[in-house]
């Protein structure tokens, strides 16, 4: 499926299981006129490029899994927007959270099939790659990219409301233990009482965004 936004080709993709079957597909794709526009691809691939990298357990081969897709992406100057977003591919998947990296996960194996390719130029627009919960039941992740202008004179500023709840996490029990962490260090119990509410509430906004902004320096670490 593609769509046409201003002068931007997205494409969503679902590409084949098999993998004959998937490499005759994304060889399709090469041949499509409409590559030669700035474009988004992004879908299922089913293959990763970088086996050590992207896939934990199970068979992992130290060769992209696709040479069709790799000479695509060569084709339309496209490139992983995970890397964009400042993660090496020399980086040990091991630092990270998998829950915030792998977008799929099988009885034996976990690996990060659900991508988007940009344009290679894009270094000032790639703001970050979002892995989340499903919004319905599945074995895949939900994953969202985030984007900003390139040109930061263009940016419209937004009015903050200096609300930090909720925190958008792929890891809720983690993050509300440190809040109440947080909020246990501060001196708040529940013997609260509508004396001290108006300063527990301050405190309660103070934790949160401090948590908010832990949680966002590991996604980026």
């Amino acid at each position: 499926m593609a769509i046409t936004i201003g002068e931007l080709l997205v494409i969503n993709v679902y590409a084949p299981n098999d993998h004959r079957d998937r490499e005759a597909f994304l060889t399709q794709l090469q041949a499509w006129p409409r590559l030669q526009q700035d474009t988004i691809l992004a879908g299922d691939f089913n293959c990763v490029q970088s086996p050590l990298l992207d896939r934990i357990g199970g068979h992992r081969s130290k060769r992209p899994e696709s040479k069709a897709l790799e000479q695509l992406l060569e084709q339309g100057q496209l490139e992983d927007a995970r890397i964009l977003e400042e993660h090496a591919e020399t980086e040990e998947v091991e630092d990270q959270d998998p829950t915030e990296f792998f977008t799929y996960w099988g009885p034996e194996a976990a690996s990060r099939i659900d991508r988007y390719y940009v344009p290679k130029t894009w270094t000032a627009v790639v703001e970050r790659v979002e892995v989340e919960e499903p919004a319905i039941a599945s074995d895949h992740q939900r994953v969202t990219l985030h984007m900003r202008e390139a040109n930061p004179a263009h940016r419209k500023r937004r009015r903050k409301t200096g609300v930090s709840y909720p925190i958008k996490t792929a890891n809720p029990d983690r993050v509300q233990k440190e809040v109440l962490a947080a909020l246990s260090d501060r001196g708040v119990s529940h013997e609260e009482t509508a004396k001290t509410w108006d300063e527990t509430t301050a405190i309660w906004g103070e934790c949160i965004k401090q948590v908010a902004q832990q949680d966002q320096a590991r996604r980026k670490a």
